[in-house]
């Protein structure tokens, strides 16, 4: 089974997405793949993510939004003071932190729905 595969399972396993759309599947190989997904969460809250992987070489990232991004998890190499480099999270106010991703693509997942999950509830966000 192929990584995009095995992460729609996840996707449709998790209490928090109502549905997903894959919006870009490009597939060489089990190295070799990238793609986008869009999911809904709520009638306003949308979770996006963007993966590519060449071999070893891995780009990510994972967005919660509205009309605009809210939280925003990602791999581009900037930000070269932040323990973790190159992995690292912006939050709702534009702050920017070291993240607990490693590019591992259904490890990281999973981080990333559990933290969409307690910012949702912590803010208060009614589920649909």
């Amino acid at each position: 089974m192929q990584p995009h595969e095995r992460l729609l399972t996840l996707l449709d396993e998790s209490s928090i997405i109502k549905e997903h759309r894959t919006v870009e599947l490009k597939i060489v190989d089990q190295a070799t793949f990238s793609f986008k997904i869009r999911a809904e969460i709520t009638d306003e809250f949308s979770f996006q993510i963007r993966y590519l992987q060449d071999g070893e070489f891995v780009r990510y990232s994972y967005q919660l939004f509205t009309t605009k991004a809210i939280l925003r998890w990602d791999n581009t190499e900037h930000f070269l003071e932040l323990p973790n480099f190159p992995h690292h999270f912006h939050d709702e106010k534009g702050n920017r932190y070291s993240s607990k991703l490693k590019g591992d693509l259904l490890s990281d997942v999973q981080i990333v729905l559990g933290e969409v999950e307690k910012y949702l509830k912590e803010t208060g966000v009614p589920r649909s």
